[in-house]
């Protein structure tokens, strides 16, 4: 009886361990963490990973820059704002029609992704919405812009997608460019079943 007690309070807190999800965000706006990526090719800090192609990553911390993220805040964001997020070359990810500018971000394991949030997509440039798109590993997402202050855009998922390699590019319209601001992730959800088994109550 006391086993069987014991194996219920057991399976109780390994239940309620698995409803309790760590979450954490990338801020590239924040430069006391991110400043050392500007004029790099790679940078590594707290796990997380950046790489660019065709150019050197840039953190955007002049004070015009600081001025078109501070734009949206604090009615659309919280950002730090002391960079203007992640371009290659310039102070965005710019459009190619081949393989250009593109920004790969590996957080390190597979997260499941909560949003995705970007800075200067303008609408419209050229008569078009601009347009950021990434992979999240092999599946494709894009996020068009909206009217509002400093190209400020959320991208949230339309259902749970997982990943560890976010590759950022532009490939759409021609007037396209975009800065990365944060990525906003949790602990992929562990499910009562893989609770119970990790710690040897099912088979």
């Amino acid at each position: 009886m006391k086993k069987m007690f014991r194996n219920a309070f057991v399976a109780a807190v390994a239940l309620a361990a698995s409803t309790s999800i760590f979450s954490a965000s990338v801020d590239f706006t924040d430069l006391s963490v991110w400043g050392g990526a500007n004029g790099t090719t790679t940078f590594s800090t707290a796990g997380v990973t950046l790489t660019s192609i065709a150019g050197k990553i840039t953190t955007n911390g002049s004070s015009a820059e600081q001025a078109g993220c501070n734009a949206g805040k604090p009615s659309l964001h919280n950002l730090t704002c002391n960079g203007d997020g992640l371009g290659i070359r310039d102070d965005e990810i710019t459009y190619s029609s081949g393989q250009g500018e593109m920004l790969y971000v590996d957080l390190g394991k597979t997260y499941k992704i909560d949003s995705i949030e970007f800075l200067d997509l303008f609408n419209p440039e050229g008569g078009l919405p601009e347009t950021a798109q990434f992979y999240i590993d092999s599946g494709l997402f894009s996020q068009n812009s909206l009217t509002q202050a400093g190209g400020y855009v959320r991208w949230t998922p339309r259902s749970d997608v997982t990943g560890q390699l976010i590759t950022f590019f532009t490939s759409v319209n021609p007037q396209s460019d975009f800065a990365v601001a944060r990525i906003n992730y949790s602990e992929v959800p562990v499910t009562d079943a893989q609770a119970l088994v990790s710690i040897g109550l099912l088979g």
